[in-house]
């Protein structure tokens, strides 16, 4: 029986005899693996599905252990990343870190609809690379259920009204007025143009979620802190975001 997924192709790994194994991000049912036999020809009506970043529908059918592409037909490839190679780099890294969270069924249609958005931006030189990075960071580990507290001051309680401090590692943040009574240490200053950046992207319906502007040293600190909460809560080492950093530094 075929299986209908629409899904964007987060790894390929050639294999012998013109094969390929996709690591895909499907709307239906998160992160699979499937495998496109003979793809060695470059003149395959699907060659350009079984790219990285290629966005199609693809026909599977099912063996004894493995899905196998019976058709592709590509929906969007995001050719422009590969003209501009920091944001193809970090593209990359989105891909990582989408292989890293492992969308599931619950989560894979939001998850996948912010990949598309965020590479597409991207693509566009919508907003900056280091934006796109911390709104991709925060909102996707919210998604995949390690959002960070933004209610109120984690020692008080209260709504936090001016400036604070965030803690990445515990994800929770402290009004100045504690700061200072507790002498606390390890947190970083977020003045409240930041504090509510960060709050609307973990919190905003998915069209919006970009639909803000920081002046240049907000929007520094709130980049800041999405790339330090995002290191403590997915912890591994990824290789595209090591190599976009130095690309881009």
């Amino acid at each position: 029986m075929s299986i209908l997924l629409h899904g964007i192709v987060l790894k390929r790994i050639p294999l012998p005899a013109g094969d390929k194994r996709l690591t895909l991000l499907t709307r239906e049912r998160g992160i699979v693996e499937v495998y496109a036999r003979h793809t060695g020809n470059k003149k395959s009506r699907y060659a350009a599905s079984f790219e990285a970043l290629a966005y199609s529908e693809f026909t599977l059918f099912e063996g004894r252990s493995n899905l196998y592409v019976e058709s592709a037909d590509l929906l969007e490839n995001f050719f422009a990343l590969r003209e501009n190679l920091t944001a193809f780099t970090l593209a990359a890294y989105f891909c990582e870190l989408c292989r890293y969270v492992l969308p599931t069924e619950d989560n894979a249609p939001e998850c996948l609809q912010l990949l598309l958005n965020m590479l597409s931006m991207l693509a566009q030189k919508k907003r900056s690379e280091s934006f796109l990075r911390a709104v991709f960071e925060l909102r996707l580990l919210a998604l995949s259920g390690f959002s960070p507290d933004f209610s109120g001051c984690f020692l008080c309680g209260e709504p936090i009204s001016e400036n604070a401090y965030f803690f990445p590692l515990e994800g929770t943040v402290c009004c100045a007025h504690c700061f200072s009574e507790n002498e606390k240490s390890g947190g970083l200053f977020l003045p409240r143009p930041a504090f509510l950046a960060i709050f609307h992207v973990i919190t905003a319906p998915a069209k919006k979620i970009c639909s803000f502007t920081l002046n240049e040293k907000s929007e520094k600190i709130f980049c800041q802190a999405a790339s330090a909460f995002c290191r403590c809560h997915a912890d591994g080492r990824f290789p595209s975001l090591l190599l976009y950093e130095t690309l881009s530094n």
